[in-house]
């Protein structure tokens, strides 16, 4: 009689971290440097160091979602690195089997709510009123790690109703309502919250209405 083995999550994650390690090991030996695992820089033990010449850098290897209680601890880290000189931080995002894309948790609501506080021009052009639906899709190109949190990088869908003319010229049938996805691209700075800080780049692509 055969039976089925259920893998718990914890325990492939732990393993797809250490295979991870081993990956980031390979490949930078491949392109020259000395590499050390779990070496100390002071509290801190590097999942990865790695070294060419003078250059010195350090990884920090992270597997799927990246919680917001995540957040302090890297920038923390990099803080305690930047102290020291002479060596650069990195952080290494991993995705988890079956997901393509690297995550951040909760992100495309915290997309959705700032461009509902803060709709950008090229939106408020397109018609009297915009509603938003929902942000979807959201695909992290790159993370950076800064003193004050994660500048994020990144694109994905937004889906919004427009509403052209007032809400009697609708009822009256002078207006209409009408609902569209358009494509976007971000980079934002999220704090240790994971909340929008300074939303440095937003540009909603809107040039299907102009052709």
């Amino acid at each position: 009689m055969n039976s089925r083995l259920e893998i718990s999550q914890g325990i492939l994650l732990r393993h797809l971290h250490e295979a991870a390690v081993e990956q980031l090991c390979r490949d930078l030996k491949s392109q020259g440097y000395s590499v050390t695992t779990e070496e100390s820089f002071g509290r801190y033990r590097a999942d990865v160091t790695a070294r060419l010449g003078q250059e010195t850098t350090v990884y920090e290897v992270k597997v799927g979602v990246l919680p917001a209680d995540a957040i302090e601890r890297i920038a923390s880290i990099k803080e305690g690195i930047d102290k020291i000189g002479g060596i650069r931080f990195k952080l290494i995002l991993v995705n988890e089997p079956g997901k393509k894309t690297i995550s951040v948790e909760e992100i495309e609501a915290t997309l959705q709510s700032h461009i509902e506080d803060d709709p950008p021009d090229e939106l408020i052009g397109l018609a009297s009123h915009q509603y938003i639906e929902e942000v979807s899709d959201v695909d992290i190109s790159e993370i950076e790690v800064s003193k004050d949190g994660l500048i994020v990088k990144g694109d994905g869908m937004l889906t919004v109703k427009l509403q052209y003319g007032s809400d009697s010229d609708v009822r009256n049938d002078d207006g209409m309502i009408g609902n569209d996805t358009l494509p976007f691209e971000f980079e934002c700075l999220l704090n240790h919250d994971l909340s929008i800080e300074d939303m440095k780049r937003l540009r909603i692509d809107t040039s299907s209405y102009y052709e």
